[in-house]
């Protein structure tokens, strides 16, 4: 018997696995039917690589930056086709009254809109910004262009599209101690950034590189992998894990709701498969720089596994699901092949994620990632 709570039953009655008893009540279903057999890994893995768009980053680099920083901030702003937008975000980070030197770097990623003039404008006004035109190679590509020329000490990224909050450079890097990067709070900010409203809870999410000051060693080995979507899974793979941080609870950063941007739209497009194919690069690049895979890495992955697809695969059938499925649980196996009995300990939903991916049961990851 196949019951395919999330396709067949549609979305809106899935959504109903939130509620605790519902979401029981079907996992004591799940666990009286009979197991489905899983797709075969290289099948289903040539048919999440095979999604346009879908290719391998570079692997890790080393950078040769100034022995001696030439200013303490480098500040790194990839520009896309945001004419609308990129004057006031320049504006917040020049107007800081910063005790701190600061460089910005502006990439202009192919624009194709008034973006490239309105930038080589504030370089004629503003020396402390560089502007590099280049083909458009996505968010990605112009971040690590930036990251590549940058001359600071310390490293902040600010979308284009955004804006620093008044006082933001000096309230980082004040906090700097102790640590290889200091992470603050943020706000909403409505599309027109007329309406600003601070985040209620503490910051707890790995992702998301904005509103963080590095130390630029942290980015030294490390860029962010080009021809994925959700690429700053980087900071929750590859940096959270390895480099010391030290949270503030003060807004340093006003990111602004874009009914357009990736975040809106991952689950209206197949691209949302690179939720997976990210996570298997990131981890291939912690493999050779000798980050090892525990049990606080196993968590992570389980993660990355588990709510966060639901949102973001909204756009497969259920063919594709099962295939993205046997990838992860392939991925799973691969990891924990040195006979590791990693136990993910938290809440019932994760705990039955990590259960389904080291059992390959289909049914009760498709409830447990709702």
């Amino acid at each position: 018997m196949s019951f395919p709570f999330r396709w067949a039953a549609g979305r809106g009655l899935g959504l109903a696995f939130r509620d605790d008893a519902v979401y029981k009540a079907a996992k004591k279903l799940v666990a009286n039917l009979e197991p489905e057999k899983l797709l075969d890994a290289e099948e289903a893995w040539g048919v999440m690589r095979d999604f346009p768009g879908s290719k391998r980053p570079k692997p890790p680099l080393t950078r040769s930056w100034p022995v001696i920083p030439c200013c303490d901030l480098s500040v790194v702003v990839p520009c896309y086709n945001v004419a609308a937008y990129v004057g006031e975000c320049l504006d917040s980070i020049l107007g800081q009254s910063a005790s701190r030197t600061f460089e910005v770097l502006a990439i202009d990623d192919g624009s194709s809109d008034d973006t490239g003039n309105i930038l080589d404008a504030y370089a004629c006004k503003d020396e402390r910004v560089k502007v590099v035109h280049q083909e458009n190679k996505g968010f990605s590509g112009a971040r690590n262009k930036g990251l590549d020329l940058i001359r600071g000490w310390g490293i902040m990224l600010v979308d284009s599209d955004d804006k620093l909050a008044p006082g933001a450079i000096d309230t980082l890097h004040d906090r700097f101690t102790d640590c290889d990067y200091v992470t603050g709070s943020y706000s909403n900010m409505s599309a027109d950034g007329r309406t600003i409203t601070d985040i209620d809870c503490p910051r707890n999410h790995g992702g998301r590189q904005w509103g963080r000051l590095f130390s630029r060693e942290v980015w030294r080995r490390l860029e962010f992998p080009e021809g994925h979507w959700f690429e700053d899974t980087v900071i929750n793979i590859c940096i959270s894990p390895v480099f010391k941080e030290k949270n503030l609870g003060e807004p340093v950063y006003l990111y602004r709701e874009n009914p357009k941007g990736i975040t809106a739209n991952a689950g209206r497009s197949k691209k949302g498969v690179d939720t997976l194919l990210v996570l298997e690069c990131l981890l291939g690049w912690n493999e050779d720089l000798g980050v090892p895979f525990d049990e606080k890495m196993y968590a992570r992955v389980v993660g990355q596994l588990g709510s966060l697809v639901w949102g973001r695969t909204a756009a497969l059938d259920d063919y594709e699901m099962r295939c993205f499925f046997a990838c992860a649980c392939d991925l799973v196996g691969r990891l924990t092949a040195a006979g590791e009995n990693f136990a993910y300990e938290g809440a019932m939903r994760p705990c039955d994620t990590s259960t389904a991916l080291k059992t390959s049961n289909y049914r009760l990851w498709e409830i447990s990632i709702v």
